[in-house]
């Protein structure tokens, strides 16, 4: 975030950048939006004081059913702590599905229902406030679950494809780029942020 901020980075939340896909207008070069997954605890104990110290925006993805849980390894955050966060005026809150399920893979509109619609309510009533954004749990989307997320009344839903946003991009497939696990220097970093990552891999798929 350090990086971000020093090397002049237009971060935005995600509503914002959404609003310029939306009008089709022009995003500024250097425009990042940050995201996290499946509301883990340390996006509570690590990433939000550093989101804080830097004045970052951010959007936390949460799956209801993993709320304040411990599971295999993983420690999941609290309502009280998802609270918090929504209050902040910082972080956004959106939904993870009820479960987490691959979407692509179910066939019933009933199931849809519930872990795309029934998700967003629960929060909305947890946290008092209109729940605007859905992540594609593994990525996984059909159109059937595109068509779900969109009468659920989402602004916009994100997925796990490469690369950058662009002006007039689906509202309910916006692509993300994930920071790897290798990414353990500014340079990769840097790499995997400015594009030229993005460019490369365009010009490897082409083959």
């Amino acid at each position: 975030m350090r990086f971000l901020r020093e090397r002049k980075y237009n971060i935005v939340s995600l509503e914002e950048l959404t609003d310029l896909i939306k009008n089709k207008k022009k995003i500024p070069s250097g425009t990042v939006a940050i995201t996290f997954d499946d509301g883990y605890l340390d996006n509570y104990t690590h990433a939000y004081p550093v989101l804080k110290k830097y004045n970052i925006p951010a959007t936390i993805f949460v799956v209801i059913n993993r709320i304040g849980r411990h599971l295999g390894n993983d420690d999941y955050m609290s309502w009280n702590q998802i609270r918090e966060l929504s209050e902040s005026g910082l972080i956004t809150i959106g939904s993870h599905s009820m479960n987490h399920p691959n979407l692509s893979e179910i066939n019933s509109e009933e199931q849809l229902k519930e872990e795309v619609f029934e998700s967003k309510k629960i929060l909305e009533k947890e946290l008092n406030q209109e729940v605007k954004f859905f992540s594609y749990p593994f990525g996984g989307r059909s159109l059937e679950a595109r068509r779900m997320v969109s009468l659920s009344g989402y602004k916009a839903a994100v997925g796990t494809n490469f690369p950058k946003g662009s002006p007039g991009d689906d509202l309910y497939a916006l692509k993300r780029l994930r920071i790897s696990e290798n990414c353990r220097n500014m340079f990769i970093f840097w790499v995997e942020t400015s594009g030229f990552y993005t460019h490369i891999k365009e010009q490897r798929d082409d083959y």
